[in-house]
């Protein structure tokens, strides 16, 4: 299984900010791509697309400053939001304490 990642910038022109909607209509210009190899199983779980969705968010915090403005698409709702609940978090919990 494959996984691709890329990062792009907005084509924000001189005069606007991102409140503004003009530049939603523009093309975002792509400055990084890679495809990479997912493991066959991470720890003792085969790996599926979640794994890579995850993964790619996990690149995309070593490639990028964490100061820096970002949007994160995903076509998962259920991997974007876990993904958002441990950046919210200070210690890193896990689903079982709800077992």
């Amino acid at each position: 299984m494959t996984f691709r990642r890329s990062i792009c910038i907005l084509d924000i022109r001189d005069g606007e900010s991102i409140q503004s909607a003009d530049w939603v209509n523009r093309p975002m210009i792509p400055i990084y791509s890679r495809t990479s190899h997912l493991p066959t199983n991470i720890g003792a779980n085969a790996s599926d697309i979640a794994s890579g969705e995850g993964y790619t968010f996990v690149m995309e915090k070593l490639a990028i400053d964490a100061d820096l403005a970002r949007i994160s698409i995903t076509d998962s709702n259920a991997v974007r939001n876990h993904i958002i609940n441990l950046r919210e978090y200070e210690s890193m919990d896990t689903d079982r304490e709800y077992i």
